[in-house]
């Protein structure tokens, strides 16, 4: 019998060899990750490859309509439409909750008052001024801003609201922002159409970082007036610009006041309460 001990302990020793090592055969390691260049196209992903996920957006800007306004949900109205933030409250925007939220594949929607009787213009009072390439900038609850960039604008009749076009399923964010607008319907004191603002995700990141815009912050509805604008080696022509620094530019013809101006050079232009340093000017008021 004590013959039979070292014999035992020495398979004993090695069963547990054999197991171990079987172990660290069939152990899978950490599962592959897919990459970030898999990713369908459309999505804009953080830096870890991850799609934005649902977030409750709180504000929307506009910068090139002056629109900065908080978000509250809504749903769906008596009537089957989308319920717009209570009359009272004409400065806020609505989220349409049952759809995805801004930043989220698929179609989110936002819709506001155009005007209302007893404090005139509302939110998006201005919305049918916004043109292909205009940012909207919608901060989201999760600490993010998603930016989206106009694809196109429209005017529809509220009896042919076009409901697929706007909750539109894709692999792409999109935006549309909604309000009333066009013809007027004295009797019934409302609005016989829609204004529709289409839009796709192009940047996003924390909320007060420095995202990618058109760096337009207001703009009159010809379009040719800046203003609050930095421009950096530029080239204007037959512009007006009001309270603006402008560096290394060319203007012609151009009309600036209360500008400071830097290694610019002007001709022919009206140029009153200004600084000029190391510029060029002549025939200048």
């Amino acid at each position: 019998m004590r013959r039979l001990l070292p014999l035992l302990a020495l398979l004993f020793a090695l069963a547990g060899v054999g197991t171990l090592a079987t172990a660290f055969v069939v152990m899978p390691g950490r599962p592959p990750l897919p990459s970030p260049a898999q990713i369908p196209g459309g999505y804009t992903v953080d830096g870890s490859g991850r799609l934005l996920s649902r977030s409750s957006p709180v504000a929307v800007r506009v910068p090139v309509i002056g629109v900065d306004a908080r978000i509250v949900e809504t749903g769906v109205a008596a009537n089957g439409s989308i319920e717009v933030p209570p009359l009272d409250t004409p400065d806020l925007a609505g989220w349409y909750r049952y759809g995805p939220s801004p930043g989220e594949a698929g179609s989110a929607v936002l819709v506001g008052h155009v005007d209302s009787r007893a404090s005139g213009p509302a939110v998006f009072f201005r919305l049918g001024e916004l043109r292909k390439g205009d940012d909207i900038f919608v901060d989201r609850g999760d600490g993010t801003t998603a930016v989206f960039t106009v694809d196109g604008v429209r005017l529809v009749a509220k009896d042919e609201f076009p409901a697929p076009e706007v909750h539109r399923v894709a692999s792409t964010a999109l935006l549309r922002l909604i309000t009333c607008g066009g013809r007027f319907d004295a009797a019934t004191r409302s609005y016989l159409d829609n204004v529709i603002v289409y839009a796709t995700l192009t940047d996003s990141g924390p909320t007060g970082s420095r995202l990618t815009g058109s760096g337009l912050t207001e703009r009159d509805p010809t379009g040719s007036r800046q203003m609050s604008s930095r421009l950096t080696s530029s080239r204007l022509t037959g512009s007006l610009l009001t309270g603006s620094r402008l560096t290394g530019s060319r203007l012609t013809g151009s009309s600036l006041t209360g500008s400071r101006l830097t290694g610019s050079s002007l001709t022919g232009s009206r140029h009153m309460s200004s600084r000029l340093t190391g510029g060029r000017l002549t025939g200048s008021r």
